[in-house]
């Protein structure tokens, strides 16, 4: 009987633990330590409910993310530039209006900017790109082939052009995708855009050291 009953209790614990497991592990998220490494930068910061890494950004979260890989934070929060858009939230109007100043947004028609609509993988591909100097207005690359300049330059690798092409668009995606841009050299050559947000001064080298990317060296 003892036996019986202590088999019933081994197997209601197994059953316990495996169900937490379940619960918790989230096979989708792909890219939590460079979320961490990220968020430390003040490049990628969570909500409430955490990073959130297993949803779809919205597209004031990646204009946010975007103006900040762009080192343009400080000056969007210090002037706060107007923008027609009725739909940004507080938290979200100095950013999309960095975009709108330097006409880097028209938003999704005259006065919506569709801040609560998921933003998708070439959405936020393009706006990689024209951070790295890289521009659809100029015919640098087409807008809906965004991921496949992105490979061509080899910001990424066939694995993750894939996952773009063919997985649903989260916010891990938005992490992993920030995270290679910042070691991509910019169009102009005059260095990796972490060495760009250096200079800038938003960066600094012991956060390259934190990133993995060692500081460049000036020219003589």
């Amino acid at each position: 009987m003892k036996r019986q009953t202590v088999l019933i209790l081994f197997t209601m614990l197994v059953f316990l633990l495996t169900s937490t497991v379940s619960v918790f592990a989230n096979p989708t998220v792909k890219y939590q330590e460079e979320a961490e490494k990220l968020n430390v930068l003040h490049i990628f910061k969570g909500t409430d409910k955490g990073f959130e890494l297993d949803r779809p950004p919205t597209r004031v979260e990646g204009a946010a993310i975007f103006v900040r890989l762009m080192g343009g934070e400080e000056e969007a929060l210090e002037n706060n530039y107007p923008h027609p858009f009725t739909d940004v939230p507080k938290w979200g109007r100095p950013y999309v209006g960095f975009l709108y100043y330097h006409n880097l947004t028209k938003g999704v028609t005259e006065d919506t900017f569709g801040s609560k609509k998921p933003m998708n993988a070439t959405a936020y591909t393009t706006f990689a790109l024209r951070s790295i100097g890289f521009q659809d207005t100029n015919g640098d690359f087409k807008w809906r082939r965004a991921a496949d300049k992105a490979l061509e330059i080899e910001l990424i690798d066939e694995e993750f052009y894939q996952e773009l092409k063919e997985e649903a668009f989260l916010r891990d995606h938005v992490v992993h995708l920030s995270y290679l841009l910042l070691r991509q050299p910019v169009k102009d050559g005059s260095g990796t855009l972490a060495k760009k947000l250096l200079d800038y001064g938003t960066l600094t080298e012991e956060d390259l050291i934190l990133l993995e990317i060692l500081p460049e060296e000036d020219d003589d």
